[in-house]
């Protein structure tokens, strides 16, 4: 039961990240379907065009970073164990959709991309400087696949309960001398059913790991204002 608890510990924790190729970067082109603001950025502001090659996506800004507790309750061998972990947590300001110009005091921002669509969140870090530039972006993931390894953890650890009562009944057979009609085959069933389920568990494990590819981006200088 222990090797058990720690195999599976070792591959939550120890498995890291598979990173896929970071995606191209993007062409210099400047979307068609946004018209500039016709006043002029705020005294102290930079003007940014931002868009994404993956389509309309929502820009925000980030405001506040921290770190918040999160209590769950998990069954360890049928029994309900509470664990607490910390979580990032973070506070954002909704700014726009891309395409779109963006006014931002000068230098560097924090800015969040979230795409609807398909649950693609990628963050990035955007300068604001008095020329005004062009910003365009191919996001890039983070799935944390939480959901597949806490069951491929609770599957270990369940079976490995299974293991260790069936090989706890066998020793308790094999000790008792005087018994004449020995019986083998509940414990033999525990354990087989044990590995099994810790077999299956170890399996979500593996193929649980969280998954990452970097996005990329482009900046350049709008040298000419854009057609109103």
């Amino acid at each position: 039961m222990k090797t058990l608890l720690l195999v599976g510990t070792l591959l939550w924790c120890g498995c890291g990240v598979r990173m896929l190729p970071s995606r191209a970067i993007p062409r210099r082109v400047l979307p068609p379907s946004v018209v500039e603001p016709a006043s002029s950025p705020p005294p102290g502001h930079g003007r940014v065009l931002v868009d994404v090659t993956d389509g309309p996506t929502d820009v925000e800004e980030v405001v506040a970073r921290g770190k918040v507790a999160q209590k769950r309750t998990v069954l360890v061998g049928g029994v309900p164990h509470a664990s607490t972990t910390m979580e990032d947590m973070e506070m954002t300001k909704r700014l726009c959709q891309t395409p779109c110009y963006l006014d931002l005091p000068y230098g560097r921002h924090d800015l969040k991309f979230v795409l609807r669509s398909d649950g693609k969140t990628d963050s990035a870090i955007v300068s604001f400087e008095k020329q005004p530039t062009a910003y365009r972006r191919s996001l890039g993931f983070f799935d944390r696949k939480v959901g597949t390894r806490w069951g491929g953890f609770i599957l270990t650890i369940t079976g490995g309960a299974f293991v260790a009562s069936g090989g706890l009944v066998a020793g308790i057979e094999a000790g008792d001398l005087g018994g004449k009609n020995k019986s083998y085959g509940v414990p033999i069933g525990f354990i087989v059913t044990g590995a099994v389920v810790a077999g299956v568990g170890i399996y979500l494990l593996i193929r649980s790991r969280p998954v990452k590819q970097d996005g990329v981006a482009v900046q350049w200088p709008l040298q000419e204002p854009r057609p109103r």
